[in-house]
């Protein structure tokens, strides 16, 4: 039995597995796994640890969208972009926290898609170094921090190098500031991204308070 044979076997009993660096998580209905598939899971740690980080076939969705990527690299048609204003006093550090933790608690935020052979591969990184870009546009008019805006909104991603996630923070004011995140929609879309701002705005709340994030684990990826 193959790696993918056995997580298949399991995933038709329901049972749930993935990688968290070099342990093995999983979630499974009560009943679902038999002695004979614990052992198989033990023996076969390292091997399925491998199969999970290794190189992932795409969805169609997303191998359209790598074609259309291999004809125009870089094009900005694909990109989605979500302006946040924010008003009041702002903790700088306490974002730039809250947005690596978002990268870390997601892995389609760490993915990029190489070619094997010809064909796309997804890949995800174990980790990304961060910080969050400030740029200051208080002494510009609002024409020109538009312009800026969209200039930042419609530019491209490279979906091998990646990563296919951006946050770059505008300071218009002592206490008036715009958070743009934009994503390339191969690893995102509009649903996604108001998980990703709603999960910011826990993340950000709590290393304000100075407080332990409560989010549940993830599931799925």
């Amino acid at each position: 039995m193959t790696s993918s044979t056995l997580l298949a076997d399991l995933g038709s009993r329901g049972v749930e597995v993935w990688a968290e660096g070099d342990r093995l998580q999983l979630n499974a209905p009560a009943g679902a796994l038999t002695a004979e598939l614990r052992e198989q899971l033990r023996q076969r740690k390292g091997e399925i640890l491998e199969f999970l980080r290794g190189p992932g076939e795409l969805s169609f969705p997303q191998q359209r969208l790598w074609f259309l990527d291999q004809i125009e690299p870089g094009g900005p048609a694909y990109v989605i972009p979500r302006g946040i204003e924010m008003r009041g006093a702002l903790d700088v550090p306490a974002l730039e926290r809250a947005l690596g933790a978002l990268i870390e608690r997601h892995e389609a935020l760490r993915t990029v898609f190489v070619s094997v052979e010809g064909q796309p591969r997804q890949v995800v990184r174990e980790s990304v170094a961060w910080a969050l870009p400030v740029t200051d546009v208080s002494g510009q008019s609002q024409a020109q921090i538009t312009k800026r805006l969209r200039e930042e909104a419609s530019r491209g991603f490279d979906l091998e190098r990646g990563p296919l996630f951006r946050a770059r923070l505008y300071r218009l004011g002592a206490d008036r500031h715009v958070l743009l995140l934009t994503m390339h929609h191969i690893v995102s879309d509009g649903w996604s991204m108001g998980i990703l701002i709603r999960e910011l705005g826990e993340l950000y709340g709590s290393f304000v308070r100075g407080q332990v994030p409560a989010l549940p684990k993830l599931s799925v990826q």
